[in-house]
């Protein structure tokens, strides 16, 4: 008989011992189908990436320059640079700009630190070159294999006014500054009555604060003697205000300053007081060679106003404020244009005369503090009052207003004093090549960034406009 042949290898040998003991070798057989099932399910979530890397792109959710965010035409009105901002979203991997066909090479990008999976980027881009007029601008991004869907933009220059995000309260006769810190403030003016709310404005962003909006000014006021960048804060002086159920407005006599670093105001001096007159409005103020000055045209007496031609210096750094009398002008010039250059004090257009002969002028006066003394300059080419008024690149811009006829213009007046900076420029009046696109008065004016700025203001028609708009005044 033959003998049955013993299991030499381990198979048989595990058959033979899973037969006698099946209870246990079924949990381990299950055991180990388990454990290599949840390893492949450890391992879906890497598989899926590996797949959206290759199959799915990142997407751009936006992409504004110049405070456009329409991927079709790109108005703009200066060559270089272009500045602009891209959000979107992507799943990974490195995020690149994907070259586009002109050539003009994307540098300064701000991404740090690189987003994780999943995440949302945010980031600001320059563009450095002439990029020529109707040539397609082409924005993607690449995520590993894949690109994104492309925002095409169409380049056009316009040497003309560019519309920009709109004040997010219409107001018409407000005061105007531009901080250090290239932040515009808009402070009161005219809203159905007095405001009293600050308005503030990123030049680089073209977006208005929302979330924290500067505190409002204790007292709302509207065509004030203007505010006036000092150190750390600005000043807005004097004003008109609403008395007897808005049935009467009169000057206001006091000054505050604010402080964007802490976001509080505080309460100046008292104006100075003329000819048994309170308070001042409509006037012009300027901060020449470490001291406020003040010109008080429009003055509150007995219930009424009248135009005084006067002007009065202090030093904001006093601890006890002195107002001191000094040479007056030629005119009034109430509601006129004004503005610092060099440390001098120009001041043009507006109402003189009595309050029985009131009258526009188109004079034009510059005063110097080192002298005391007022110059007349030439006339200017369009008498105006409550026009906009700022001061950029060594010239003063006076915008819109209202014209001798008591109807709005949209004219754009520049003043650039005399220099003998080897080219003798005898400076003088000139009229913009570019009128705004419609007659406004009282606009609030500045120029940041070589751009003039002008913001809300009153049209034809008496409504309050929220529009601002700018154009390229300044070189580099």
């Amino acid at each position: 008989m033959t003998q049955p042949r013993e299991p030499t290898d381990r198979v048989e040998k595990f058959i033979k011992w899973a037969k006698r003991n099946r209870v246990l070798s079924a949990i381990i057989i299950l055991s180990t189908a388990v454990t290599a099932v949840g390893g492949f399910i450890t391992q879906i979530p890497g598989i899926l990436d590996a797949l959206a890397w290759l199959l799915i792109p990142p997407r751009i959710e936006s992409v504004v320059i110049d405070g456009q965010d329409k991927n079709a035409d790109l108005w703009i009105n200066s060559p270089n640079p272009i500045r602009g901002t891209i959000t979107g979203r992507h799943l990974g991997g490195e995020l690149s700009i994907v070259p586009d066909d002109t050539g003009i090479g994307i540098s300064d990008i701000a991404l740090t630190p690189v987003p994780s999976n999943g995440a949302s980027f945010h980031f600001s881009f320059t563009i450095k070159g002439k990029i020529q007029d109707g040539e397609i601008l082409q924005f993607a991004f690449r995520n590993r294999a894949r690109t994104s869907e492309s925002f095409p933009y169409k380049v056009h220059y316009a040497e003309g006014w560019i519309s920009k995000a709109p004040l997010p309260v219409p107001v018409d006769f407000p005061a105007v500054v531009l901080f250090p810190d290239n932040a515009v403030y808009v402070a009161g003016g005219n809203s159905k009555g007095e405001a009293s709310q600050v308005q503030k404005y990123y030049v680089a962003n073209d977006k208005w604060e929302t979330e924290k909006s500067p505190d409002p000014m204790p007292e709302g006021r509207w065509q004030t003697d203007g505010a006036v960048v000092i150190k750390d804060r600005f000043y807005v002086l004097g004003g008109w205000r609403y008395y007897v159920d808005h049935q009467r407005a009169l000057p206001l006599d006091n000054l505050w300053s604010y402080m964007p670093a802490s976001n509080t105001w505080e309460a100046g001096p008292s104006l100075p007081h003329h000819q048994g007159g309170s308070g001042s409005a409509c006037g012009a103020s300027g901060y020449l060679e470490n001291n406020l000055y003040v010109m008080s045209p429009e003055v509150g007496v007995n219930g009424y106003y009248q135009f005084l031609d006067t002007l009065d210096m202090s030093d904001p750094d006093q601890r006890h404020w002195k107002w001191e009398p000094h040479a007056p002008p030629a005119a009034a010039h109430a509601c006129g244009a004004f503005g610092v250059i060099d440390d001098k004090l120009y001041v043009a257009g507006g109402v003189t005369g009595g309050h029985r002969d009131a009258h526009m002028t188109a004079i034009s006066e510059v005063y110097d503090p080192g002298q005391d003394k007022w110059t007349t300059l030439a006339d200017m080419p369009v008498a105006v009052r409550s026009p906009g008024n700022a001061v950029g690149c060594g010239r003063l811009f006076v915008v819109g207003g209202i014209g001798s006829d008591d109807k709005s213009v949209p004219t754009v007046q520049i003043y650039e004093p005399p220099k003998s900076d080897g080219q003798d420029r005898r400076g003088g009046w000139t009229q913009g090549k570019f009128p705004l696109p419609s007659a406004r008065v009282g606009l609030g004016a500045v120029v940041a960034d070589r751009d003039l700025y002008v913001l809300g203001g009153r049209s034809e028609d008496g409504s309050i406009q929220n529009l601002v708009q700018a154009i390229r005044v300044c070189k580099e």
